[in-house]
């Protein structure tokens, strides 16, 4: 329920990062949003990923939280998380044409 609702946001805080691991960050970024996230991104290669890309931000209090959400109100990067995910897209079928050839004919 909760990938559904991001179509309805602009930015997300995204879980897990303050405990065992981020939770998903393509799932808000499929939708736009912009993401925020505790720590805990080293179990997500995406995450990751998209901090380096500056399309993630992360933050260890509340007001970290505040100055990221406040900046990526403002500083709107929608494109960049909606083209992030789509080179994403299609990965597996990009591994089976790499791992058997005769996937691709079909």
């Amino acid at each position: 329920m909760l990938a559904d609702l991001y179509q309805y946001g602009t930015v997300a805080y995204v879980g897990g990062g303050l405990d065992r691991g981020v939770h998903s960050v393509i799932e808000p970024m499929a939708h736009g949003c912009e993401v925020i996230c505790g720590p805990g991104i080293s179990v997500s290669r995406e995450a990751n990923e998209a901090r380096e890309l500056g399309l993630l931000d992360v933050v260890t209090c509340v007001d970290e939280l505040s100055g990221a959400l406040a900046l990526r109100l403002e500083n709107r990067q929608r494109a960049g998380a909606l083209d992030f995910v789509e080179s994403r897209a299609k990965v597996v079928d990009r591994i089976l044409d790499l791992a058997l050839p005769a996937h691709g004919a079909a």
